[in-house]
């Protein structure tokens, strides 16, 4: 038999998949969105692995990718939400003016401009919005040092509306860059279950970190 796995993760064809390499996979319904028309049929008969004459290749393919990043089905779930909260941040801060010269400038650069100047521009401006998120978490220290209340919600804690604020800063500039901020938080949740170095065993010993 062919090395199925490698075959699928370079986005073979899965429709080329003899019943038996399809069912090697091991794919169970739990791996599938809740939106799969068929999630639970294959349950009986074949102790949970999904169903080997599923019709539904592009979902077995979404599950797949999912997979060869270390990203549980469930965890992409969160992934996409955090991502529809970054272009919601970005759109409404967009909305607001607060991107408009980049904006402008990125698509409706004005006659005679070079485009170096256009890049200078941009990277400057990234990295005074990168300055705002540090200075976001610097209010948070400075409202847990104080046991300080937010002046705009008195009901909330300030470090609580200060690390809100920090992360809408990140997620708004995030969705300017084309970032998939969502995505890498949960491969790095998964990569960092496996580091040796957060091991509470390793972690105790001399040199380990400690915090």
């Amino acid at each position: 038999m062919r090395d199925v796995t490698t075959d699928i993760f370079n986005y073979q064809d899965l429709e080329g998949l003899s019943n038996s390499e399809l069912a090697s996979l091991n794919l169970r319904c739990e791996d599938f969105s809740t939106t799969c028309p068929r999630l639970g049929e294959c349950r009986t008969n074949h102790r949970n692995k999904i169903f080997i004459a599923c019709s539904n290749l592009d979902l077995i393919k979404m599950v797949l990718d999912v997979r060869s990043r270390n990203v549980s089905a469930s965890d992409q779930a969160f992934a996409d939400k955090i991502g529809e909260l970054q272009t919601k941040i970005h759109d409404g801060n967009v909305q607001a003016g607060w991107w408009s010269e980049i904006l402008t400038l990125k698509n409706s650069p004005p006659a005679g401009i070079p485009q170096e100047f256009i890049d200078s521009f941009i990277m400057n401006a990234v990295a005074a919005k990168i300055s705002l998120m540090h200075s976001e978490l610097s209010e948070a220290l400075e409202g847990w040092r104080k046991g300080l209340n937010d002046d705009h919600l008195p009901h909330r804690s300030m470090i609580e509306v200060e690390f809100a604020d920090a992360i809408i800063r990140i997620l708004d500039t995030a969705e300017f860059l084309g970032l998939d901020v969502g995505g890498a938080i949960m491969e790095k949740l998964a990569y960092n279950k496996k580091r040796a170095d957060h091991k509470p065993e390793n972690r105790a010993q001399d040199g380990g970190k400690k915090i």
